[in-house]
Formats: structure tokens, sequence, C-alpha cells
């Protein structure tokens, strides 16, 4: 019993991490991204996250240059070649 008890424990920690699945896999997380909890997402938190900064312009309404969470709310992933959805720049560019 006290088995089952981790299992369902470790299994609630992993659901509740920082990624959630949408129709084309795993989606960013606002307040992953806003690394230092500040209510905004910088150019600095968005560095390596490939989808996010070439949507940079389109997501910044205001032209403020952070991205607030009703901004974020329009984001889309961009399906990268391994089908995670993430878009974060690693040693193989996407194509």
């Amino acid at each position: 019993m006290a088995t089952l008890r981790i299992l369902f424990a470790s299994l609630a920690l992993a659901l509740a991490g920082t990624a959630h699945a949408g129709p084309q896999g795993p989606m960013m997380d606002f307040n992953t991204l806003d690394a230092d909890q500040d209510g905004h997402i910088s150019r600095t938190e968005a560095e390596g996250h490939r989808s996010l900064t070439e949507q940079w312009q389109k997501l910044d309404v205001d032209g403020n240059d952070r991205i607030e969470p009703a901004e974020f709310s329009a984001f889309e992933p961009m399906p990268m070649h391994d089908g995670s959805g993430m878009g974060m720049k690693q040693g193989t560019p996407e194509k």
C-alpha cells in the first residue's frame, strides 16, 4: 500500500511539471519562462526558445520589450523536428 501511495505521489509531481501537452505535444509555460517571477518574460529569459524569439515582435503588442501573460496567450509554439513542440534551440537546427 505504501508503494502505491509513493507511485501516485510521484505521478502527481510529474504531471505538475513545467510543460503541458497540447495538440502538437508539450508547450512552454509562462511561469517557467518567467525565471525571476517578475510577471513578464524578458528577452534574456526568452533566449534559447526559438519559437518565442521568432514571434517576439508579434507577441509584444505594447512594444515594451517584454511579454506579459496576456500577450503570451497568443504564443503559438512551433513543432520541432523531434515533435516536441518546444521550439527550443538545440544542436540541430529546425527544418
